[in-house]
């Protein structure tokens, strides 16, 4: 992935992670299945196939971003009213662990 994305333009990268997303749904049932009833309960409807896809697809691109990251590519960010600049922490020389959490179906 990270090969690619230094030599494949956009246009052209993008696309592939989406086929490469719609391939991984295919192979992961579990997942889509804890997807659509997440998805059923924020969006307050049953979820699309492309609702589905989209949200793979989410999680995917936020894995590019930290692999642009640990390459030293400064990513577009905008900080919300009332949160704090943490420029200076991810600038700093100090390990970080940029991480994402996950919601477990209640049953």
């Amino acid at each position: 992935m990270r090969l690619a994305d230094r030599v494949l333009p956009e246009t052209i990268f993008r696309p592939l992670r989406g086929i490469g997303t719609a391939i991984a749904m295919a192979g992961m049932p579990a997942e889509r299945s804890c997807s659509r009833e997440y998805l059923s309960l924020v969006l307050g409807r049953k979820p699309t196939l492309r609702d589905v896809w989209r949200h793979f697809f989410a999680f995917e691109e936020a894995l590019m971003d930290k692999l642009r990251a640990a390459n030293g590519k400064i990513l577009p960010c905008t900080y919300a009213e009332g949160s704090a600049n943490c420029s200076e922490w991810l600038l700093g020389d100090r390990p970080l662990l940029l991480g994402t959490f996950h919601v477990e179906p209640r049953t």
